[in-house]
């Protein structure tokens, strides 16, 4: 489960090479330890997994990152504009431990909606007076869905 949402964090990167400058672009890697390791890309950064290991390759320069997989927390992709001093309204954050899914910077009473492939509503949430939200996905079968939130959304795999 973990190996999978990774590489879908690492493919949605990689997607978004296309279409985004890397310049400013960081990784961060939190490790079971509570070390964060930030890793600046000057061109389009690439993550694999070899055996239990997870790489992460920047394609300008060769140099390439190795970590355990069992050593792992987590992982974050931040992208700098440039422009500094814009606060977005409603700075939705979505985050994932084992089957509870955390929803936080929601507007009070907003709906959560997790739907299925085929647009079936599979679960739904409602976010507090703080604008959090936690959906449990346990009741969810094995598979790819969507989690929706206003106008947020994200693909998960379970």
């Amino acid at each position: 489960m973990k190996k999978t949402i990774l590489f879908t964090a690492a493919l949605a990167v990689s997607m978004a090479a296309s279409a985004v400058s890397f310049s400013g672009t960081s990784m961060y890697l939190t490790k079971t330890d509570g070390t964060r390791i930030e890793h600046v890309f000057a061109d389009k950064p690439y993550a694999t997994f070899e055996g239990e290991n997870l790489v992460i390759t920047n394609t300008g320069d060769g140099a390439q990152a190795t970590y355990p997989m069992a050593e792992v927390a987590g992982i974050e992709f931040s992208v700098s504009t440039g422009v500094e001093g814009v606060l977005a309204a409603g700075d939705v954050k979505f985050a994932i431990a084992g089957d509870i899914i955390t929803c936080t910077g929601l507007e009070a009473g907003q709906a959560v909606e997790v739907y299925a492939l085929d647009g079936a509503k599979a679960l739904a949430a409602v976010a507090d007076a703080d604008g959090y939200a936690v959906v449990d996905a346990s009741p969810l079968a094995s598979g790819a869905y969507i989690l929706a939130a206003g106008s947020n959304s994200f693909k998960f795999i379970k």
